[in-house]
């Protein structure tokens, strides 16, 4: 899949609660995107009247700031960590129940547990986040 420079979004049919997911990626300089994990339905957001972003969970994939596989707002990797591009990066995303753990280029970078995010919001260290419901 190549991006039009747009936001382009790509959605599977079925809803998954356990999964692993493989893939890679190639960066341009200078670009911002991610994986959303544990989207609401869509018709569900629309009602109330959220965007997906809001609602969601997103893994980071970009160029620069040292930021590549934050779970953005939510929690960052140990050390800044920087996509080259036009190299290959490969991501492996694994949630299982409340836990979900994230690996770039084959090193770990952070298993969180989102049974601790029981407030709107807000993340379990007390710090604001974007996501307008619970993490759990």
């Amino acid at each position: 899949m190549k991006g039009n420079g747009k936001s382009d979004v790509l959605w599977t049919k079925k809803e998954y609660e356990n999964f692993e997911l493989h893939f890679e990626v190639r960066v341009a300089p200078n670009s911002n995107s991610g994986i959303f994990l544990r989207c609401p339905d869509l018709e569900e957001l629309k009602k109330k009247r959220l965007r997906y972003r809001q609602s969601s969970l997103e893994v980071e994939i970009i160029h620069g700031r040292g930021k590549a596989g934050d779970l953005l707002t939510v929690c960052s990797t140990s050390k800044p960590v920087a996509l080259e591009p036009g190299k290959w990066h490969t991501y492996d995303i694994k949630a299982n129940g409340s836990m979900i753990t994230v690996t770039l280029d084959g090193e770990k970078l952070y298993e969180f547990d989102l049974s601790k995010g029981t407030k709107a919001n807000f993340n379990p260290d007390g710090k604001r986040n974007i996501i307008s419901m619970p993490l759990k």
